[in-house]
């Protein structure tokens, strides 16, 4: 029994959560070797249009970090709890990964500016 509540939890993580226009997955970082939260993780709308993103949700604050194909960092803002829209630099341009990160857990997906 608890064989079957342990790979209930992980297909859980495994399941992505999508967006209204970027769909997101969710990384479960475990501190300390826990794989699993203690509290249940919020859920993360985001859409895009042009450089705008719009964000809604249970939404905490978040290290915003957008990644080139070669995973380094071309852009990093902190977007404070409770914040709707953050306008992303028009000198970016083509596709990227974006991740909205905390001490726990980020999710990650993928844009075109």
């Amino acid at each position: 029994m608890k064989n079957y509540f342990l790979l209930a939890a992980m297909l859980l993580f495994m399941v992505p959560v999508y967006a209204f226009d970027v769909p997101l997955e969710i990384v479960n970082k475990g501190g300390g070797g826990n794989q699993f939260p203690k509290s249940p993780i919020p859920t993360l709308y985001v859409d895009l249009e042009d450089y705008v993103l719009s964000l809604s949700g249970d939404t905490c604050t978040y290290s915003l970090q957008i990644l080139d194909e070669d995973g380094y960092v071309v852009y990093s803002t902190v977007i404070a709890a409770g914040t709707s829209q953050v306008v992303l630099p028009s000198t970016l341009s083509g596709e990227y990964e974006i991740r909205f990160v905390t001490d726990d857990f980020y999710y990650y997906g993928y844009i075109t500016l």
